[in-house]
């Protein structure tokens, strides 16, 4: 029998309830790290966006219009000049983010690998947003593409759960030199390439 309550299956309703205590920034020191859960993470605020782009793509499933919903305020907060998808593009994600920010303009690479082989960080404008699903490209994952990133770039890693190789590029990620503070939302994690100190945060999304 598959348990559904609110649209959520029992495993989604299991990993809420193991995190109940990492909500909407409780118990975080850093105020933009409160500031970023709190504002962006677990935003409920109603946009104006969300009834019209659910009837644009009515059929994505709750978890996948969750996450959609998230990038478009990311995109809203960051104010992305570019979006970086790394892997299989995904129509309803990227008409979120444009939501959040109308300028943001959209490049496709098929890997890291890919990225790594263009350089585009000298020719591309930034902030610069990325978005990689590791269901796609664990397998073909390099983490030189990082390499003279911008620092005021946003990459978020999704399926960071999803499997070993892929629980092992997160970990390998949140412990890289190159990265800042870092954010565990069990579907996916969120990397800052700012000088912050350094620090990962478990959130109940």
């Amino acid at each position: 029998m598959h348990v559904v309550w609110n649209g959520y299956g029992f495993r989604e309703i299991v990993t809420w309830l193991s995190r109940i205590t990492h909500c909407r920034g409780f118990g975080v020191q850093s105020p933009s790290a409160y500031r970023f859960i709190r504002y962006v993470v677990n935003e409920h605020y109603p946009y104006y966006a969300y009834a019209d782009l659910r009837e644009e793509f009515p059929n994505i499933g709750s978890t996948d219009e969750k996450l959609c919903r998230l990038y478009f305020r990311i995109a809203n907060y960051q104010q992305p000049m570019t979006f970086i998808n790394i892997g299989r593009s995904d129509a309803a994600l990227v008409a979120y983010v444009n939501a959040g920010c109308r300028k943001t303009r959209v490049i496709d690479y098929s890997d890291t690998y890919a990225v790594e082989r263009n350089k585009p960080y000298d020719s591309i404008p930034s902030p610069l947003l990325f978005r990689i699903n590791l269901k796609d490209v664990h397998r073909e994952f390099s983490p030189c593409f990082i390499d003279n990133i911008p620092d005021d770039s946003i990459l978020i890693l999704e399926g960071i759960k999803g499997s070993h190789a892929a629980r092992e590029i997160w970990k390998s990620m949140m412990n890289d030199s190159r990265t800042g503070v870092t954010f565990d939302l069990y579907y996916c994690g969120i990397l800052f390439f700012d000088k912050r100190i350094k620090q990962n945060y478990i959130v109940n999304f």
